[in-house]
C-alpha cells in the first residue's frame, strides 16, 4: 500500500490491489480449522453451496473475481509443493457463472426495499437504517428468495424490535 502511495497511484487501484491481496489464498468456505492438512487437500471446491459462492462474490467484488483468479493461479505456479488444483478454479468459475446468472442481490442497492421503506416501518432516520439494511442483505445472501419486499419488511420489522 505504502509503496502505491509514493508511487502515486490512484485510491481506487489500490484498493483495489489490496482486495485481491487479501483475498488471493481464499480457502474452501467448508474447511475447518481442525482438519488435518492432508483432510484439507481432500476438499473439494466443486463442494462450495451456493450461499458460498454468493459471499465470496460480495466480499472479493464481482469485478475482481477473474483478476483474483488469475492471482490465485500465479501464487499457486510460483509454489511447486502447493495442493492447489487449477482445475478446481475452473469448477468454481463455472459455479460462479451459474450463480450470475440468477438475480442476486449483492449490495445494498440491489434489496427489494430501500431506506426509506425502513423509515416508514417507523425507524428513525441515521445510521441504524442503514445497519438494517447490511443486514437484510446478509439474509438474502444467504437465501436469495427473501428479497421480495414484504418478506423484507417483516425482517426488518424483527430486526429493529419493531411490533
Amino acid at each position: 500500500e505504502e509503496i502505491m502511495k509514493r508511487m502515486k497511484f490512484p485510491q481506487s487501484e489500490i484498493s483495489r490491489v489490496k482486495t485481491l491481496v487479501k483475498n488471493h489464498m481464499f480457502y474452501y468456505p467448508h474447511i475447518k480449522e481442525e482438519m488435518t492438512e492432508e483432510e484439507k487437500e481432500n476438499v473439494e471446491m466443486h463442494e462450495w453451496t451456493d450461499a458460498a459462492v454468493r459471499r465470496f462474490i460480495q466480499r472479493v467484488g464481482d469485478e475482481n473475481i477473474e483478476d483474483l483468479f488469475k492471482l490465485r493461479m500465479a501464487d499457486a505456479q510460483s509454489n511447486p509443493s502447493t495442493a492447489f488444483k487449477p482445475e478446481e478454479i475452473t469448477l468454481l468459475q463455472n459455479r460462479i457463472s451459474q450463480i450470475r446468472m440468477q438475480d442476486m442481490a449483492l449490495k445494498v442497492t440491489d434489496l427489494k426495499v430501500t431506506g426509506d421503506d425502513i423509515v416508514e416501518l417507523g425507524v428513525q432516520k441515521g445510521p441504524f437504517v442503514g445497519l438494517i439494511l447490511k443486514e437484510l442483505l446478509d439474509l438474502v445472501v444467504e437465501d436469495p428468495l427473501l428479497n421480495s419486499k414484504e418478506k423484507l419488511l417483516e425482517k426488518a420489522k424483527y430486526i429493529a424490535k419493531l411490533p
